[in-house]
């Protein structure tokens, strides 16, 4: 291990102080309280938190890649065998640390989000709703490096695609770009955020609820959401290589049916079911044979040409309630979440080679549901 002692600056992020005005409207269409038209406008100003801003701590770990020449043929590291220099011939690459600095025009993230409703209660004790919204998150950040700038990424290392098992070339190939060795080292892997892009998101949302009468209730909803980002996260190292099949212009929807049906002697019985379109995902290559960048993860198709499977779970509880007293109670539930045990694959090794498609997680994904294994569980309780 090399290191060597250090005192670091204080840094202090651009302050972020805007406003978040909003202005939204509820308006009677008809006058009989049965139709509803809602909408407005909100702006949301993203906040600096503890991991942003830990971003400029420099106190880190650090771990640096070197090339060893073993020179007297021992099989260990003696001094003079491998040049220290991070600028020199025998750096290679580092993880971790932090060689980002702040950037006086970073501007502050923010959303403008535009949403309007319709609600009409269409026969008695049933309602309607159709919803729309429209999000705008302008100044994304991507971090830039100053002193090794987009241009100087001039330098195409090509290889054939493997295809997905590694074995089976496809025909196409695969290009990464890096820079010269005159970039190359330590000194140069410099980083500042700035402001790089805009993110839209266009959603639609249709319910059906059924209110408690006649012993029964019942919410039926569907909502899909159309993605427009030329990045799918920020902070990313602005380069040609971040380019390639980077964007986001996918669907995805959720839906969600649920009920409850009381019975006599205070016994209730209620049930969930959530559908959720599977996760998109692109297949990748681990391309060789570059010198100042050796290796590098390259997509080889857009984002969302292959999806997983679509997730389902299905929920159901079973409550009966026994009266002590005018005020006492004592309450008997039991619920089953999962009731179908669905372990659909949501996570899988997605760059080619032998281990393509081999499972990556079970049951977790980014969005919800997060799907357990079959739960069963009893619940007791006395109010008074």
């Amino acid at each position: 291990m090399f290191a060597q002692p250090a005192t670091f600056a204080e840094v202090v992020p651009p302050r972020w102080n805007a406003v978040a005005p909003r202005l939204h409207f509820a308006f009677d269409a008809t006058g009989d309280g049965k139709t509803v038209i809602k909408g407005g406008w909100a702006r949301f100003n993203q906040m600096r938190n503890s991991g942003d801003v830990s971003r400029f701590n420099q106190n880190a770990w650090i771990q640096t890649n070197w090339r060893w020449r073993d020179l007297n043929g021992n099989l260990d590291y003696d001094d003079g065998e491998v040049n220290l220099d991070p600028n020199g011939p025998d750096y290679v690459s580092q993880t971790g640390g932090i060689t980002r600095l702040p950037s006086e025009d970073e501007k502050q993230p923010k959303t403008d989000e535009l949403s309007v409703s319709f609600e009409r209660e269409v026969v008695a004790n049933v309602a309607l709703r159709v919803s729309a919204v429209y999000s705008r998150v302008s100044d994304r950040r991507m971090l830039e490096e100053p002193l090794r700038p987009y241009d100087v990424y001039t330098i195409p290392i090509t290889v054939p695609d493997p295809g997905p098992d590694g074995k089976s070339p496809t025909g196409a190939t695969v290009t990464y770009w890096e820079y010269p060795v005159a970039y190359r080292g330590q000194a140069f892997a410099v980083t500042q955020p700035i402001n790089r892009y805009t993110s839209t998101y266009k959603s639609i949302e249709i319910a059906v609820t059924r209110r408690l009468t006649g012993n029964w209730q019942t919410m039926t909803s569907f909502s899909a959401t159309k993605a427009n980002t030329p990045y799918r996260s920020e902070f990313i190292t602005y380069t040609p290589n971040s380019e390639t099949y980077a964007s986001d212009e996918t669907w995805q929807w959720f839906a969600k049916v649920g009920g409850s049906y009381h019975f006599p002697w205070d016994i209730v019985t209620s049930a969930s079911f959530q559908a959720v379109s599977g996760e998109p995902f692109q297949r990748t290559v681990l391309a060789r044979g570059g010198v100042t960048i050796p290796s590098l993860v390259v997509p080889v198709e857009p984002w969302g040409a292959q999806h997983y499977d679509n997730v389902y779970l299905l929920d159901i509880r079973a409550q009966k309630s026994f009266r002590l007293k005018a005020s006492q109670k004592v309450t008997i539930q039991f619920d089953v979440f999962n009731v179908a045990n669905a372990n659909t694959v949501t996570n899988m090794v997605v760059q080619s080679g032998p281990t393509y498609g081999n499972l990556g997680e079970i049951t977790t994904g980014s969005r919800p549901p997060f799907l357990p294994a079959r739960i069963a569980m009893f619940n007791f309780g006395y109010s008074f």
